[in-house]
């Protein structure tokens, strides 16, 4: 029969020769530390895509803000012309202007 002893020298024995359960845990304990630094490297990446997409996003009202005084302003020259012309015309049709 075995002693704990022997039981001993076999279970060293055989991580000595088939040390695949350490191994194992090794590339997995290995594995841990390399998801850590993906993960905090994401982190860093969507911290930068939400600082991105909130410059975007001023960016895109600024770009509205200009549209909008672009095309009143398009519209105030058109309106201009306009009542230049009608002023001509009244005046070669003899009527009194506003």
């Amino acid at each position: 029969m075995l002693t704990d002893k022997d039981i001993k020298k076999l279970i060293k024995a055989q991580k000595e020769i088939f040390p695949t359960a350490e191994m194992v845990k090794g590339g997995f304990d290995n594995m841990d530390k390399r998801f850590d630094k993906v993960d905090k490297r994401f982190d860093k990446v969507d911290d930068r895509l939400d600082k991105v997409e909130n410059r975007l996003e001023r960016i895109e009202q600024a770009n509205e803000d200009i549209k909008l005084r672009l095309g009143n302003t398009a519209f105030q020259f058109d309106v201009n012309d306009l009542k230049k012309r009608v002023r001509k015309l009244e005046f070669k049709l003899g009527i009194k202007s506003r």
